[in-house]
């Protein structure tokens, strides 16, 4: 297992910094939610049937957390997942906690960023219930002030999430309708 030692309040203020870069180009994810039409299902869904119509997709907003890494480690290909928050109370990580990350990596001026993914936990969680494989593990430690806690991570290469699990993001997804000249956020 890997130890690392981090700075509580560097650490929260680049994530702060992440989270308002984030936030100033969109509110939401967008989840695209697929809802089966069966037949037996009452008087409309026969008729749909009839007509047709297998599912619907519909779209569900959803709330998400950002979180962002450090350029140096985007060459590595992979995405650090939170198991344990604070391991003395044995308080679960952000990955059984919420529902949508979007987790990006600044560029090396930590201006911009250089690739992101939207990461869906159910489906991650799901995936990671059934999964054999150990991943590697990172402990890091933080402290504040007098107090110190350490923090568990499972690194997992992108490569080996199935679909459904994350979403590669368009540079595009992050532009708005008053930015014209998308460089402007990513390199």
């Amino acid at each position: 297992m890997n130890f690392e030692i981090r700075d509580f309040e560097e650490d929260l203020k680049t994530g702060n910094r992440a989270e308002e870069l984030i936030l100033s180009k969109f509110k939401s994810v967008v989840q695209p939610l697929v809802e089966r039409v069966m037949y037996n299902d009452g008087v409309i869904s026969k008729n749909l049937q009839k007509a047709g119509v297998d599912a619907f997709i519909s779209k569900k907003e959803t709330g998400f957390d950002v979180k962002s890494r450090d350029f140096r480690y985007y060459q590595f290909q992979d995405i650090l997942l939170e198991t344990v928050s604070i391991r003395e109370y044995n308080i679960p990580g952000w990955l059984f906690i919420t529902n949508a990350v979007v987790y990006v990596w600044w560029n090396k001026r930590q201006t911009k960023f250089v690739d992101g993914y939207i990461l869906f936990l159910q489906n991650i969680r799901n995936w990671f219930e059934s999964k054999p494989e150990n991943y590697r593990r990172i402990i890091a430690h933080s402290g504040k002030g007098n107090k110190t806690w350490s923090t568990e991570s499972i690194i997992v290469p992108i490569t080996d999430f199935p679909l459904g699990c994350i979403y590669k993001i368009n540079k595009k997804e992050f532009q708005d309708s008053t930015q014209t000249d998308f460089k402007t956020f990513f390199d």
